[in-house]
């Protein structure tokens, strides 16, 4: 009698340890075969943008620097379905030691590795911005977006919230609650002022692991994520061969007209020098850069995304 109330005693306790060790796996979150544990962390994570690349084989003056700097910068998280969780807006800081929603930028020196499809640089820096951030462990696309401008960060902070917003600001929260959203916010070229045609757009990986999918697990402390975010304008250089000209003969460039091109493009989606559909149209008037007197024209315009030379 004794010896069958001690089985029944070691039963029971081996059924109690069963059923504690199935509680605490449930704890965690398993995908992948990695476990995703409850809580935050912090990440460390650098962002750059790739060079342009050099389209005339050496030949062009300069790279151009009215698009070339990093002015703001929010972070995006999504889940694996595509729609928003989290939006950050990051402060911007002068020095090399950012905490827990700041990040500061330098400039990097950039090699040919460094340029789109392995072309040939433009450009020998580029700003990179070096960031932390805390969020929740899980699966996510993680997107960097720079230089949208105050209406953008605002939506990113107000996003959820049901306070009222300004037209634009309420037209940004409504684009940012999924991920094509995002990438589908349409921008149109500022004639007026070149500079404000500076918007990037790229997504995270994990370091280490660049070539996989853009949905990445965030599931131990201290993670390092990097993205290449890329220019949502292009380069254009005109230039032409006047090593035939009698000596002493000069050509200065007055004015230039480039015509028949799309005033508008997508933040993170393709964006094809020739649209699909797209009919130029009639006595279009184009693109006009005036009084610009020298050999060879560098100058931007947005027709595609891939950040090369035209």
């Amino acid at each position: 009698m004794m010896k069958n109330k001690a089985m029944r005693c070691v039963w029971l306790v081996c059924g109690l340890l069963m059923l504690a060790v199935t509680s605490c796996k449930d704890d965690l979150l398993y995908t992948d075969g990695e476990p995703i544990p409850e809580g935050e962390t912090t990440i460390i994570a650098q962002v750059d943008f790739r060079p342009l690349v050099e389209g005339l084989a050496g030949k062009s003056r300069t790279a151009g620097d009215a698009i070339k700097s990093i002015q703001d910068l929010c972070v995006l998280l999504y889940d694996t379905e595509g729609n928003f969780v989290e939006g950050h807006s990051l402060e911007s800081i002068s020095n090399a030691n950012p905490t827990d929603g700041q990040f500061y930028v330098n400039e990097v020196t950039r090699k040919d590795g460094d340029a789109p499809d392995g072309g040939t640089i433009a450009e020998t820096k580029t700003p990179q911005a070096n960031l932390k951030l805390t969020i929740p462990y899980g699966r996510y696309y993680i997107y960097a977006v720079a230089n949208m401008g105050e209406d953008f960060k605002k939506a990113v902070q107000a996003h959820g919230k049901e306070n009222g917003a300004a037209e634009e600001v309420a037209k940004y929260k409504t684009a940012i609650a999924t991920k094509e959203g995002l990438k589908s916010i349409s921008l149109t070229w500022d004639v007026a002022d070149v500079a404000k045609n500076s918007q990037m757009f790229g997504h995270f990986t994990i370091v280490g692991q660049e070539n996989n999918s853009e949905l990445i697990t965030i599931n131990k402390k201290g993670m390092k994520l990097h993205s290449w975010i890329r220019r949502a304008a292009s380069k254009v250089t005109i230039a032409y061969d006047g090593s035939k000209l009698e000596e002493g003969v000069f050509i200065y460039l007055k004015s230039v007209t480039i015509k028949d091109i799309p005033q508008n493009c997508c933040l993170g989606q393709d964006n094809p020098a020739v649209p699909e559909n797209y009919q130029p149209k009639d006595r279009d008037e184009g693109v006009k850069l005036d009084l610009i007197k020298v050999s060879s024209i560098n100058s931007i315009y947005p027709l595609v995304s891939d950040s090369r030379t035209l």
